[in-house]
């Protein structure tokens, strides 16, 4: 949606409301009255007809998205009118996104649909469902690069690095990346074997939206959303030209530039973009006391990184509520591996590289309007990735000569697709159903080693029904059901190849197959300033391939036999106004996992992987936003997490912080200078190091700052430093982050 017809949704919103109040006041006999609020309903519907028929936007609709006018001849005539437009209102909010960016590609959303709309201000607008959208606009003022860093400005979402091999990840409400999948477009990302990604890898400045849905997400995602989901929502041109390029500099040294480009003509669109960010180091605070392989001051050794990405979509779109795309995305990195810096002699050193980190996935995407009231969306995607690790004998990273180094090379591929078809033809509802296909296939060796090959297949089918009880209460419950089936499971050990499932079958024990049934239901009430909500989720999440055959360099017997993990999440939170300068979000949930995959001791050094694990996640998440002054733009959220081992209390959870908090300030003092200042706060934190030892992450407060000056029309300069008090913390042990970082980016908008 564009940004004129965002601020006209606003101005409408308020114009209905003003309606809805004098219509609450009006006599069944009074016909002066009704037929002055019969004028004003024709001439908002007039404006918002007028403004929906040179919107691109609503040719994606499936349904029209202003239902015909009916009569206003009663005061329920005139409510029915203002239940329509409220309901227009709404999708064309939806369109653009809450807080969404207008150039957001709108078939890769998948959100649960509720139709209940609330009286809000126009300072206010819904979120799907309670989840967290962070837009491009948000992402760019807190110059975040990573896709890391950019999820945890969401509530409930917290960053954590994965200390030897330097990834960076992150945890919803307690739940890992293997529970909480990553999607673009919808199009499932994360790699086939162990069911992670390392976020570091994945630049934001193509990112139009990241929308995270927490426990009562869509069934329409697929499997493994045990905890939620994370969608990155790509750019798609609105305008016959249009696009952003930009570079930046920063202490490490560190180096990026990018470009995003669009173009739309009549029914064609094309979209293209490139990234290149680069770092050589970053800076350490200047209280880090050093260690032995690490000395104080200076920058961190072997902290490189080289991540390139380049993107481009084809799109057709033929007719109102059609539309075809293919879409490109190729990305190219190395990074090194900083060696352990801290403390704790028990941790084993590792010179570990990565020469290579590539990936490149192919898309094809439709949406096909049947009738006026029906569609069906598909998905077909092809991924490649493949991954070069090399371990080094020492610190000169020259030599492999030990037992102990390598050179292992991944290849994975997948193939798979989905179809959705969703009907408005029922009264009151809205119907929506998927089908999902998944073909993983996993090879990797070490140098001079024949392959270990894994191959699994992953099927999911979910129905999602809304149903309109009223103008104000949407009810929406919907199920799926998953399977995964392991195809080929052949490893290398003690020089020779094994058939893993040939093992499994003599053995008379399970080879590989688990299922798992998600049903979930939630109550959505309009309240006069916002949104009411209780939800209830069954989700489960299947075992990766590395959960199942994994032997852990030898410290490990596999478990092919392996079942799903299972959650029950629920829910109550509100999302709304305060007033009319102010929007107000809150959460209390709780989340009861079963069949937690944890690693069992079977003798001395030696584990397997079992479901014996129940733990719970409980807690808070609270967000605020409000326009103080004409020129102040206050924001915050706050996270309380409490998470639990209920099957071994001895046995903490760790790498997510009990309290979390980010607070940051928007002040305009003339119109061409923005500045901004951040603060983000953690305490609670648990981590388990490298040699299998508990300890405490000290709490931490990171300040922030940045400055922007639009030098003139869509040309801005901006100036920033990270962690402004030079700080000295750290997530994981051994593993400092960045000290103090300044960086200054030039940008340019046409």
């Amino acid at each position: 949606m564009r940004a004129g017809t965002a601020t006209s949704v606003q101005g409408w919103r308020q114009r209905l409301a003003t309606v809805e109040d004098d219509l609450r006041r009006v006599s069944a006999n009074d016909a002066a009255a009704r037929d002055r609020i019969a004028q004003l309903l024709v001439g908002l519907r007039r404006e918002i007809s007028a403004a929906l028929s040179s919107e691109p936007a609503a040719r994606d609709a499936s349904q029209l998205w202003l239902e015909p006018a009916g009569s206003l001849a009663t005061v329920e005539d005139l409510a029915a009118e203002v239940s329509r437009l409220r309901a227009t209102l709404s999708r064309m909010a939806a369109a653009g996104g809450p807080g969404g960016d207008e150039a957001a590609f709108y078939m890769g959303r998948v959100d649960v649909a509720v139709t209940a709309e609330s009286t809000m201000s126009a300072t206010t607008e819904m979120t799907p469902a309670g989840a967290a959208v962070i837009n491009s606009k948000e992402i760019e003022a807190h110059g975040r690069s990573s896709l890391s860093t950019a999820l945890s400005l969401a509530p409930g979402v917290t960053f954590t690095r994965v200390g030897q091999r330097n990834e960076t990840t992150v945890y919803v409400r307690g739940f890992d990346m293997r529970q909480v999948p990553l999607f673009i477009d919808g199009i499932p990302v994360y790699t086939p074997y162990d069911g992670y990604a390392d976020l570091d890898r994945f630049t934001t400045f193509d990112v139009a939206e990241l929308r995270v849905s927490k426990g009562f997400s869509s069934v329409l995602y697929g499997p493994n959303a045990l905890g939620g989901a994370i969608n990155i929502i790509s750019r798609r041109p609105s305008d016959r030209l249009s696009g952003i390029a930009g570079a930046g500099l920063g202490l490490g040294p560190s180096r990026s530039a990018f470009i995003n480009i669009g173009s739309r003509l009549n029914a064609w669109y094309l979209q293209g973009s490139a990234s290149y960010l680069t770092s050589d180091t970053f800076p350490l605070p200047a209280d880090f006391p050093g260690s032995t392989y690490q000395p104080a001051g200076g920058g961190r050794l072997g902290a490189y990184k080289r991540d390139g990405k380049f993107d481009a979509k084809l799109g057709w779109t033929p007719r109102a509520g059609d539309e075809y795309v293919v879409s490109y995305v190729g990305q190219r990195g190395k990074k090194g591996n900083p060696p352990y810096a801290g403390t704790d002699p028990a941790v084993k050193m590792r010179y570990w590289q990565w020469p290579s980190w590539d990936k490149d996935s192919v898309y094809l995407l439709s949406h096909t309007r049947l009738g006026s009231s029906s569609y069906v969306r598909g998905r077909v995607f092809y991924d490649v990735y493949d991954n070069a690790l090399y371990s080094f004998d020492d610190a000169t990273y020259t030599t492999q000569v030990k037992p102990s180094s390598f050179q292992s090379l991944y290849h994975d591929n997948t193939a798979g697709g989905s179809v959705e078809f969703g009907t408005t033809r029922l009264p009151r509802q809205t119907l929506r159903a998927a089908g999902h296909f998944k073909n993983d296939v996993h090879h990797d060796r070490n140098v001079g080693e024949p392959n270990k090959d894994f191959q699994g297949h992953l099927m999911s089918f979910g129905v999602e029904d809304t149903v309109a009880v009223s103008s104000k209460v949407s009810l929406v419950a919907g199920i799926s059901g998953d399977r995964q089936t392991t195809v080929k499971a052949v490893d290398y050990q003690k020089g020779a190849q094994r058939d893993l499932l040939a093992d499994c079958a003599t053995r008379g024990i399970g080879c590989g197959t688990s299922s798992g049934i998600n049903p979930q239901a939630g109550l959505f009430y309009a309240a006069l300033a916002g949104m009411l909500r209780g939800t209830v989720a069954h989700k489960t999440r299947m075992p990766s391939l590395k959960d199942r055959y994994s032997y852990k360099f030898g410290t490990a017997i596999p478990n092919p036999d392996l079942t799903a993990e299972r959650a029950t999440t629920v829910e109550a939170g509100y999302q709304g106004a305060i007033g009319t300068k102010a929007s107000f979000q809150a959460s209390l949930f709780y989340s009861r996992i079963n069949d937690l995959i944890q690693s069992f001791p079977v003798s001395a050094g030696i584990t397997q992987q079992r479901n014996i694990g129940a733990a719970s996640s409980a807690g808070v998440e609270l967000d605020v936003r409000t326009l103080v002054l004409p020129r102040l733009d206050l924001g915050g959220n706050y996270t309380y997490l409490e998470r639990k081992n209920i099957s071994d209390p001895a046995v903490r959870l760790v790498d997510t912080p009990r309290h979390k908090g980010i607070v940051s300030a928007i002040l305009t003092p003339m119109p061409a200078v923005r500045i901004m200042v951040n603060i983000e706060y953690e305490q609670g934190r648990w981590t388990l190091n490298d040699a299998s030892h508990y300890l405490a992450v000290p709490g931490f407060a990171i300040v922030s700052a940045k400055g922007i000056w639009t030098i003139r029309k869509k040309l801005d300069l901006e100036a920033g430093i990270f962690n402004a008090f030079d700080r000295y913390y750290w997530v994981a042990d051994g593993y400092p982050e960045a000290g103090r970082t300044v960086m200054a980016n030039l940008r340019w908008r046409f």
